[in-house]
């Protein structure tokens, strides 16, 4: 495969350009968060999503995603990133502090074709039933050794 190089250059100049950077000036971001809640002894808490969290279906900033187990936190669009990481480290003390024993680990979701796992947090590898999946294909190959977690999506 060749690349136009000449045409690389000028889409990395458009993006250092005055009238882009103008433009992300006024952008707002916001963030999600997973995390496992683990029991103390280290295995995966089975425990309903805990009531001082409010609804896991409704609740604007902390939610489920795939399973009871696995939380996730959602920071309003801000335009500030300062204000933004400040209200993800208050939803996350909030959890911590109203999660009883249990603690909060990190996770890698793979969605499709994991190019890298990571070796600080339990990797989850998320896979549909078809057999032309690029992920069964990865599991048929002994990389299912790599995955502390599996998702698996039917259409059934």
């Amino acid at each position: 495969m060749t690349v136009d190089s000449s045409r690389f250059e000028a889409r990395i100049a458009a993006l250092k350009s005055p009238e882009f950077l103008a433009a992300l000036k006024d952008i707002k971001r916001g963030v999600e968060r997973e995390a496992l809640r683990i029991n103390p002894n280290g295995t995966l808490a089975q425990t309903p999503h805990p009531k001082p969290l409010g609804s896991a279906l409704t609740h604007d900033s902390i939610t489920t995603d795939f399973s009871e187990s696995l939380l996730e936190f959602i920071t309003p669009p801000e335009n500030s990133a300062a204000k933004t990481i400040s209200q993800l480290k208050d939803i996350h003390k909030f959890v911590i502090d109203n999660i009883g024993e249990e603690v909060l680990e990190k996770v890698a979701v793979h969605l499709s074709r994991p190019r890298e796992v990571y070796e600080d947090v339990p990797n989850i590898l998320w896979c549909h039933d078809l057999a032309e999946d690029p992920e069964n294909q990865i599991l048929a190959n002994g990389g299912w050794q790599k995955f502390s977690h599996f998702v698996f999506v039917t259409s059934l």
